[in-house]
C-alpha cells in the first residue's frame, strides 16, 4: 500500500470516529434532557416562558457551535509544561462557562486523535473561532479545531449549572 492510500484510509477513519463520536454525544445528550425527574406517566407541559429564556425553537432546539479539538502539530515532552498548558486551557473553558459562552466540555476518552470537546452558545462561528484561537492548547499547537454547527436541545444551557451541585472536587 503507497503512502497516499494509506493517508487516505487514515483520513475516513478519523472521519467515520468523528461522525461516531458526535452521534454518540448528541444521542446521550438528548437522553440527559428528556425530563429525567418525571416519571413516565406525568405529563410534561410546554413551558414558553423557559423556551423564550434559552432561545428554543418550536422544537425546543438550537444551534450550538461544537469544536473538536484534535492532537495538533506540536508534541511537548516535557509532563510539567504540557501539564501547565492543559490546566491553562481548562481555566480558559472554565471561564467560558462563567460568561455564558459554553454549554459543556470535556476530555475524549480514548478519542486517538480527537481530545476535548467544546460546545459554544454563540452566535456564528467566527465568535467561536475568536474564543478557541485564544485557548492555551491551540496556540501552543497541541490542538487543532475541527468545528460545526450543532443543533441540539436548548435545554442543555441548564446542565453545567446543574453540574456544579455534582462537583465534589474542582479539576482546577
Amino acid at each position: 500500500m503507497g503512502l497516499s492510500s494509506y493517508v487516505k484510509i487514515t483520513q475516513l477513519k478519523s472521519t467515520v470516529m468523528r461522525t461516531q463520536i458526535i452521534l454518540v454525544i448528541s444521542m446521550l445528550l438528548a437522553t440527559l434532557c428528556i425530563g429525567q425527574n418525571k416519571t413516565q406517566s406525568e405529563a410534561i407541559t410546554y413551558d414558553s416562558t423557559l423556551a423564550s429564556k434559552l432561545g428554543a425553537d418550536q422544537f425546543g432546539m438550537k444551534e450550538y457551535v461544537m469544536v473538536m479539538l484534535k492532537k495538533g502539530p506540536v508534541t511537548i515532552n516535557d509532563a510539567s509544561e504540557k501539564n501547565k498548558i492543559i490546566k491553562e486551557h481548562m481555566k480558559s473553558v472554565d471561564d467560558w462557562t462563567k460568561e455564558g459562552k459554553v454549554v459543556f466540555s470535556g476530555p475524549l476518552v480514548n478519542g486517538d486523535d480527537m481530545q476535548w470537546m467544546v460546545v459554544f452558545e454563540v452566535k456564528t462561528t467566527d465568535e467561536a473561532q475568536a474564543l478557541i484561537n485564544t485557548d492555551p492548547g491551540v496556540t501552543a499547537g497541541i490542538f487543532s479545531t475541527d468545528m460545526h454547527l450543532w443543533y441540539g436541545p436548548a435545554a442543555l444551557q441548564e446542565v453545567s449549572p446543574l453540574n456544579k451541585a455534582l462537583e465534589k472536587k474542582n479539576f482546577l
